[in-house]
């Protein structure tokens, strides 16, 4: 099952991994607020090579579960 949000696409067997801005842009929210959820509400993050890298569907999951106060 595909799921498009704001241009990112994400299948239940695929992992999409995307940066602060493109999951801003995904979330509606500014590139701060990643940072501040990340470090405030343990919002799932992965590091690679240094920088941040979110998956779609894990980030979505997190909100379902936890909100978007």
């Amino acid at each position: 099952m595909d799921t498009t949000m704001t241009g990112i696409t994400s299948t239940a067997t695929t992992t999409r991994w995307c940066t602060v801005k493109e999951i801003a842009t995904h979330l509606n929210i500014h590139r701060t607020s990643v940072y501040k959820w990340v470090r405030e509400r343990n919002m799932p993050v992965s590091g690679f090579s240094g920088s941040l890298r979110f998956d779609v569907n894990a980030v979505d999951a997190w909100l379902r579960t936890n909100g978007a106060a």
